[in-house]
């Protein structure tokens, strides 16, 4: 059986065992990229749980994953979750293709997440500016172990790319492939950070001296 039809039968019995809870389908299938060896993603969004969580089986030859999320859990971590640039859940339930949704929950959850987008819109700056007082007090750490002087290098890293995609992509959800790989993004976008980051890593005994450097005379001027 194909992908779409393996889907839609497991879906109907989702729907027949869960009728108030949204359903849909996620990942490549719902975009359309899915090949032969492809996983089948399915979402079930619902209001009943307090706590989300993801089931795996094979069904008829195929890989199936359902991802259970709860409606509260959702919106309880929205803006943790879009500050983020890896931010799923929120890129299945925004990308997927609803099948049930009697409830209206998936389309409200989409709307928030267009709202939460626009909310990052607006004050990305302030969050540009409190993210860059964290590098900086992180920087500012002196007599540190080679432990820890790695331990903050990489949280550097991590924030440095969240201030560019803030500055990039704060009006959109990033892709699971843009979450994962966020330097490919920023070596299309400024190919300049890209290669400061590159020198920096992985870790090495100049690290933290480098970044303060580009962080002072670069990252801190354009970000």
């Amino acid at each position: 059986m194909k992908h779409i039809e393996i889907a839609h039968e497991i879906i109907d019995y989702l729907h027949l065992v869960f009728p108030n809870d949204s359903i849909a389908i996620a990942g490549s299938v719902a975009d359309g990229t899915f090949k032969k060896n492809s996983d089948i993603d399915l979402l079930l969004l619902s209001e009943r749980l307090k706590c989300s969580y993801a089931v795996s089986f094979l069904y008829k030859g195929k890989s199936i994953s359902i991802f259970v999320f709860s409606k509260a859990c959702i919106r309880r971590n929205m803006d943790k979750y879009l500050y983020s640039y890896h931010n799923m859940p929120l890129r299945y339930v925004y990308s997927s293709q609803c099948v049930y949704d009697s409830g209206n929950m998936l389309n409200a959850i989409c709307c928030e997440i267009d709202d939460a987008c626009l909310k990052r819109q607006l004050f990305k700056s302030i969050l540009s500016r409190e993210i860059k007082d964290h590098i900086l007090h992180l920087l500012n750490r002196n007599n540190l172990d080679i432990i820890h002087r790695k331990e903050v290098l990489y949280l550097v890293v991590n924030k440095v790319v969240t201030l560019f995609v803030l500055k990039e992509y704060s009006n959109k959800v990033t892709s699971k492939i843009e979450g994962r790989d966020p330097f490919t993004l920023i070596k299309k976008k400024d190919a300049y950070l890209y290669n400061l980051l590159k020198v920096c890593l992985p870790y090495h005994g100049n690290s933290l001296f480098l970044m303060r450097n580009y962080f002072e005379n670069y990252i801190l001027i354009n970000y």
